[in-house]
């Protein structure tokens, strides 16, 4: 969930209807991430809205992207769709 520049992680389903509900800006979570990238702990990445996963670089950041929101806390070779990311409160910046 992007709020604003913050990266978020949404405690449940959020209605689209409403738009409300609880949104975790702290802590480490397991997150979809592009299979064709090679993601090495420590490595900051961007989110991308248009595939609803994080990449190891935007490039040319579409609207809604956000970069430098979350850092890898676990490495992720090719092939795999899942990376375990801490969230970076104050630090990305969203288009």
């Amino acid at each position: 969930v992007i709020v604003g520049s913050l990266v978020g992680i949404a405690e449940t389903d959020i209605a689209a209807t409403t738009g409300v509900g609880t949104v975790n800006i702290e802590g480490e979570y397991e997150v979809a991430c592009n299979s064709a990238d090679v993601i090495s702990v420590g490595q900051v990445l961007d989110w991308d809205a248009s595939a609803s996963e994080f990449v190891d670089a935007i490039g040319s950041a579409a609207s809604g992207d956000n970069e430098n929101g979350v850092v890898a806390v676990s490495a992720a070779g090719a092939g795999v769709t899942l990376v375990r990311v801490k969230l970076l409160p104050g630090n990305g910046s969203t288009t």
